[in-house]
């Protein structure tokens, strides 16, 4: 499954650039292959493409990113690669928090990491901290339009739907940028009859967010090594109206 996509990126995206570009640190139990010495996941070009895209849309020089079920890092490992300088915000399950935490202090040795029970989260960590991993719970503690990005990738359309509305409601009330990938036409469904939400009804005030990209996400469409139409993650951007 992996050489098509891999061969994809070389066609497609990787403008000029060689194999180690996609290439990442193996802390951890990974799941992978060597491709011409370079140890390279099936998520490798995914998160190489979602970084170029958000790196986009990021001008502070030291920006601060925030991600709802970041897993293991490894979005935000390719991400910084863009950055000379960050605070990259994690809140997610203690599990993936777990992951996170061991990854990324493995990979960032000289960086300085605000992990829960280690000290008070509070505006000034945004200027102390590099890495700030929290527990989700933390999250109305993040002060207003504090983020120059908040991320989401696949986990707010697996959730009910009095849940992904509660982060959506925290996330337009800190982004000033807000980048997701979900659900744009195929439900979830749980126990006792809901179902969750579909990208159209995420409650992102209109008056307050303007919508700047919305595209079926290429990443998932030819994760089986061919192009699936039916696929329908999208993605979407949303920049805070100035005002």
């Amino acid at each position: 499954m992996i050489a098509p996509v891999i061969q994809w990126w070389l066609n497609s995206e990787s403008h000029g650039r060689g194999l180690k570009s996609l290439s990442h640190s193996m802390f951890g139990n990974q799941s992978g292959a060597f491709v011409n010495g370079h140890f390279i996941t099936l998520g490798s070009v995914f998160s190489d493409m979602y970084s170029r895209l958000i790196s986009g849309f990021i001008k502070s020089k030291r920006p601060i990113i925030a991600e709802i079920g970041g897993g293991y890092g490894k979005l935000f490992y390719f991400l910084s690669r863009e950055l000379s300088s960050f605070c990259y915000l994690d809140f997610d399950l203690p599990e993936g928090l777990s992951c996170a935490s061991y990854y990324l202090l493995k990979t960032y040795p000289d960086k300085k990491f605000l992990l829960y029970g280690e000290g008070n989260f509070s505006a000034e960590s945004l200027r102390e901290y590099d890495f700030i991993l929290l527990p989700s719970f933390e999250l109305p503690q993040l002060p207003s339009n504090s983020t120059d990005m908040f991320v989401n990738t696949t986990s707010l359309g697996e959730m009910a739907p009095a849940t992904a509305e509660y982060f959506l409601t925290e996330i337009c009330r800190t982004a000033k940028v807000f980048f997701h990938a979900n659900h744009e036409f195929i439900r979830n469904e749980f126990e006792g009859g809901s179902a969750s939400l579909l990208n159209r009804e995420y409650p992102i005030p209109s008056d307050q967010f303007e919508l700047v990209v919305r595209y079926p996400d290429i990443c998932h469409s030819i994760l089986q090594g061919y192009f699936d139409c039916h696929s329908d993650i999208f993605w979407y951007f949303y920049r805070r109206k100035q005002g």
